[in-house]
């Protein structure tokens, strides 16, 4: 799996890829060709019959605003390399943090709201 900490960063948030999966860990690395970044996990060929699941985090540091991609690579002894999964993500400007918006929650009790104020004025409307 492949995840960026935080999921929606903007310009002055410390970014991460954080990738987890299974196998016998040799070696980690960070390649960094921003605007894309891998985090390759090199594997012992040799490993238990159930491989011990494993977890890292890489900080990518802060980031100008743009588009970027992030791989999850494993590499076997330095012979068989994949990408096993990829993501893309944008860093936004500090300002885009500041523009409010309702969750759907909020938006959920501000229809609830409505519909019992609007109930109870059409009880009192006779015509």
């Amino acid at each position: 799996m492949i995840q960026i900490i935080p999921s929606t960063p903007v310009d002055s948030d410390v970014v991460t890829l954080r990738v987890t999966g299974s196998g016998c860990v040799k070696n980690t690395q960070l390649i960094d060709n921003n605007p894309v970044f891998t985090a390759e996990i090199i594997l012992e060929q040799s490993c238990f019959a159930t491989p011990p699941g494993y977890d890292f985090s890489f900080s990518l540091g802060q980031l100008s605003p743009g588009n970027y991609t992030g791989h999850h690579r494993v590499t076997i002894d330095g012979a068989t390399s994949s990408i096993v999964e990829s993501t893309a993500f944008a860093v936004l400007g500090e300002q885009a943090r500041s523009i409010p918006t309702l969750g759907t929650t909020s938006l959920m009790l501000l229809a609830m709201l409505f519909a019992l104020t609007a109930n109870k004025f059409s009880k009192n409307i006779t015509i």
